[in-house]
């Protein structure tokens, strides 16, 4: 009796086994015959990355001011804006102590001599190891930064109004013998590229009563004084090629005594290198008058390049204060 009940459970155990292993051996089967899929990519193992690095964030600096040359002494880094004294001196920097400038690349800085962005300037570029080589050593009071204009070349004058040439011309010109209309045409190119629109008003609002004066009582080739210009008659009539680039150089006197270019006019009176035109180093008001005339007329210089060309090549932070800072702010635009 024993016997039979050891037997039947060897049976149950076994029944329960087989129960077990079928549904496995099912799922087997069905895994080892099915068909992958068709062009299925590889696995590929994963790899740990390497451990990289973290870069240095960017602290947006872009021009870094020193207090020696060569860049030596305390530095201060700035990014694009504008700061006054108290600014300066937040950040570390003392009035009239700054001797060298680093400037990154697509970028410009102004420095000027007086606070609140007064007083004469100096526009870089690039970076100046020594402020004494640009004249402008211990002078800075206040700065702006700013991405430098992509343009390479002087902007477009602002319109002219036909109507308010021709007033210039019947109430402001005399042309001794003759009428000055005869010669609106080259009146018209002056008007235009000293300022259009924006050149009259400048000039009529400083000098409402301001004459150009052809005349043969004048002796030598053009002057200006007190809002009023002097051309000699016989080289107006000699030199009609001269005509207006002459009156370009005078009415520039008007407006600006070149105090501005100070900085710019002592680094070329150091530098013989810098210096494209004699005349223009006769002072501060011929070095401004010459430059813009210069740049804006770009008249040949010789066989090989223009005077616009000869300027940027010789004075290159000259040429970029011109065409980014004087022409468009100061000649063509009403004050």
């Amino acid at each position: 009796m024993e016997k039979k009940k050891f037997l039947m459970r060897g049976i149950i155990c076994l029944i329960v086994l087989a129960l077990m292993i079928m549904p496995l051996y099912a799922r087997r089967r069905t895994t080892s015959t099915s068909t992958p899929t068709p062009n299925a990519p590889a696995a590929t193992p994963t790899t740990p990355a390497a451990s990289t690095p973290t870069p240095p964030q960017q602290t947006g600096t872009v021009v870094t001011l020193y207090q020696h040359c060569d860049y030596g002494g305390y530095s201060a880094g700035f990014g694009a804006g504008s700061y006054n004294l108290s600014a300066l001196q937040s950040a570390g920097v003392l009035n009239d102590d700054v001797s060298s400038v680093r400037v990154t690349a697509g970028y410009q800085v102004t420095l000027y001599a007086d606070d609140n962005y007064g007083g004469s300037t100096l526009t870089l570029t690039g970076d100046a190891s020594c402020l004494v080589n640009n004249g402008f050593n211990d002078l800075m009071s206040s700065v702006r930064i700013q991405v430098a204009s992509a343009s390479e070349n002087p902007p477009a004058p602002p319109p002219l109004t036909e109507s308010r040439l021709t007033d210039f011309i019947n109430n402001h010109i005399l042309y001794e013998g003759g009428s000055p209309t005869t010669y609106t045409s080259d009146f018209r190119v002056f008007v235009q590229l000293e300022g259009g629109d924006a050149f009259l008003t400048n000039m009529l609002n400083k000098y409402p009563n301001t004459v150009l004066d052809i005349t043969s009582s004048y002796t030598g080739a053009a002057a200006s004084s007190g809002g009023n210009t002097w051309y000699s008659k016989s080289f107006w009539d000699s030199s009609p090629d001269r005509r207006v680039p002459t009156l370009m150089h005078e009415y520039v006197h008007h407006l600006d005594n070149g105090s501005g270019a100070q900085a710019y006019y002592n680094a070329a009176s150091s530098t013989p290198s810098m210096q494209w035109d004699s005349y223009a180093m006769t002072n501060p008001a011929e070095y401004i008058a010459c430059g813009f005339e210069w740049v804006v007329r770009n008249d040949p210089y010789d066989a090989n390049e223009t005077k616009r060309e000869r300027l940027k090549r010789m004075d290159p932070n000259f040429y970029y204060y011109l065409i980014r800072d004087f022409i468009p702010n100061k000649m063509y635009k009403v004050q």
